[in-house]
């Protein structure tokens, strides 16, 4: 086989590899969608993988070309939501002038992300268990999500601008505090505008932490 041949071989297999991971990404996306869907409306327990490949368009032995089980849809699920938390808490907080104004901008995010995606929050609430305790965290990037909040806490102990000795204490308080209110925001129908919940979830924090109810 001559240089310029192999040349294009290779090309040809690079388009028929790339070519395939498009195809997979897509069929990933249309799994974690109706998964999500499926596991908000039904819960985790009450989900079938034949559903899954039902909603998602295509036969089950697809599904499992993509996912090797439903554990590994549902972990899957997970990780993209908290990311998506940790996205909108990074893009909230950039520029926040003290570490108070970060924390309140970090929570302002990651409401606001729940908000916005129901799904995901309903299956947040009913499947994950208590958002405060370690144990909880079924994915890295909720792991980080922890770490960073409780680095916030501990900067706005330093400082002085927050009531409080025991930032992962404060760090789980306020995660209890979001699971909470989101909870009870849902069963009330979600009626209440998201900025109107968001912004009471911000009072809740201030009295619960903040000097003074002002940033330092």
């Amino acid at each position: 086989m001559t240089a310029s041949a192999s040349r294009a071989r290779a090309a040809r297999t690079g388009r028929i590899s790339r070519a395939k991971e498009a195809k997979q990404a897509a069929y990933r996306e249309l799994v974690l969608e109706a998964a999500l869907r499926l596991f908000a409306e039904h819960g985790y327990d009450g989900t079938k993988m034949e559903e899954v490949a039902k909603q998602a368009g295509f036969a089950p032995a697809t599904l499992y070309t993509v996912f090797r089980s439903k554990e590994s849809v549902y972990e899957a699920i997970l990780e993209q939501g908290v990311w998506g938390i940790l996205d909108a808490s990074a893009a909230r907080a950039r520029g926040a002038a003290t570490a108070w104004d970060s924390v309140i901008e970090s929570v302002r995010g990651s409401h606001g992300y729940l908000i916005d995606h129901p799904d995901f929050l309903r299956v947040q609430l009913w499947e994950t268990g208590s958002w405060a305790f370690e144990e909880s965290a079924k994915t890295s990037a909720w792991a980080r999500a922890f770490e960073g909040m409780r680095s916030l806490y501990a900067s706005c102990i330093e400082r002085g601008s927050v009531i409080g000795d025991d930032p992962v204490l404060m760090a789980q308080l306020t995660l209890a505090m979001q699971q909470t209110q989101l909870a009870r925001w849902l069963e009330t129908g979600a009626k209440q505008s998201k900025e109107a919940q968001t912004e009471q979830m911000i009072a809740m924090l201030t009295r619960t932490f903040a000097v003074s109810h002002a940033t330092k």
